[in-house]
């Protein structure tokens, strides 16, 4: 499976620390595979979001493609 970034996800991974990206680099390996849920209330049916510690990547799921589009901490991801 492919895996591609968006601009606003690599801007928010610069902002890590070389652990935190090496914890978070793990678990972007294993998709889709991970405590992955499917997104509530979102008129797109391919978001998903991947826990990983305090943080939460919003991704999207396509066929053969994985784009990972933001990256934050549990309370801030969800805003906007």
């Amino acid at each position: 499976m492919n895996i591609v970034t968006t601009k606003r996800f690599d801007k928010q991974l610069e902002k890590h620390n070389s652990k935190s990206k090496q914890r978070l680099a793990n678990a972007i390996d294993k998709l889709p595979d991970g405590d992955v849920l499917k997104m509530k209330g979102h008129n797109t049916p391919t978001l998903y979001r991947l826990r990983v510690g305090d943080y939460r990547i919003i991704f999207m799921m396509e066929v053969n493609i994985i784009t990972l589009i933001k990256l934050d901490s549990r309370g801030d991801v969800y805003k906007d």
